[in-house]
């Protein structure tokens, strides 16, 4: 298993490599467009978390406007924790870890990542977390539970 900040730094090395991959082929600009900036994503919260700039937690249908407004770095709870697991590949111990913390298998999967993200101190710390709790009845209040971990 990779310890806490591993995982991010291994999934970062992924992306970086995949993005020089699809940089010297491209495809199209807007292939090219999208790994840059998914790139540049994982690298701000990493640049934020170091730097100790607060980083927001958040589900993935929330307006992030009114969080740059207030100078935190968004961090979209399933989006960032499932990727991370598709860039290390490690999707079986993360679904592992979630239901040995409890979740059901009846949960949906990228937020049975997330949790087993969090509870394994893969995820950078957030300093924030917001939560609307609606979305998808199975995945409700889950970025709450990820809280409370």
């Amino acid at each position: 298993m990779i310890e806490n900040k591993e995982v991010w730094e291994e999934g970062i090395k992924a992306l970086e490599a995949l993005h020089e991959r699809r940089r010297a082929a491209p495809r199209s600009r807007s292939d090219t467009l999208y790994w840059e900036n998914m790139l540049e994503y994982f690298l701000r919260i990493r640049r934020a978390a170091e730097k100790g700039q607060s980083i927001i937690f958040h589900p993935l249908i929330v307006p992030v406007e009114i969080f740059r407004a207030f100078d935190l770095v968004s961090a979209t709870s399933t989006f960032s924790c499932t990727n991370m697991s598709n860039f290390i590949r490690n999707q079986v111990e993360t679904l592992n870890t979630s239901l040995a913390l409890g979740m059901p298998l009846e949960t949906c999967s990228a937020h049975r990542i997330m949790l087993a993200h969090v509870a394994s101190g893969w995820f950078p710390k957030p300093n924030l977390v917001y939560d609307e709790g609606g979305g998808c009845d199975n995945g409700t209040y889950t970025v709450r539970i990820a809280n409370e971990i």
